[in-house]
């Protein structure tokens, strides 16, 4: 009793009209939505009833009652309109299930090939990636290599010349002194 009595002060700005005015928007946007799925259940429900009377003239032309069905035949056709009901279909035929069923199976193939694709592709990248390790790696070994036969060849050179180029100094101080004492 209490709830209605009680008043919230709002203070009606710019901003309040304006979230107001959004939020109503949105609430006749949820009720239309609403609205249709009820419509559109409504009419499911219908079509299954109509079916459903169909079904029971027929089973009963043929001397079958409802309850003269097996508890296994009553699951079966349960299950086969639960089946209706997720594949979403508007006509409860067979032929309809059959469709929808080969949609299902033929995107499930669809499916499983572009994996394979990507197993494939995975598989060629691996070996590429594995590829260009080993080359990456005969390229470093290959580097040293040259790194160290670069410096056993300046150290042959070097070794080579040092004879001469002592010789070469030691005439060259011989020079200078000789220059600069006299």
């Amino acid at each position: 009793k209490q709830w209605y009595q009680r008043r919230v002060a709002i203070t009606a700005g710019e901003f309040t009209v304006e979230y107001l005015y959004q939020l109503c928007q949105l609430n006749k946007k949820k009720d239309e939505h609403l609205e249709l799925m009820i419509k559109d259940n409504s009419d499911k429900a219908e079509e299954y009833s109509t079916e459903a009377d169909r079904i029971t003239k027929e089973l009963h032309s043929i001397g079958i009652r409802e309850s003269g069905l097996s508890s296994t035949c009553v699951e079966a056709l349960s299950d086969l309109a639960n089946t209706g009901n997720s594949l979403a279909l508007s006509n409860p035929a067979l032929e309809t299930y059959l469709v929808k069923l080969s949609d299902h199976t033929t995107e499930e193939l669809e499916l499983k090939d572009k994996l394979r694709q990507q197993e494939i592709m995975l598989s060629t990248l691996s070996e590429k990636l594995e590829n260009l390790e080993l080359t990456i790696s005969k390229l470093n070994a290959e580097c040293e290599e040259a790194e160290n036969i670069r410096y056993h060849y300046i150290r042959l050179i070097l070794c080579q010349i040092f004879p001469y180029l002592v010789i070469w100094v030691r005439k060259l101080i011989i020079y200078l002194k000789s220059n600069y004492i006299v």
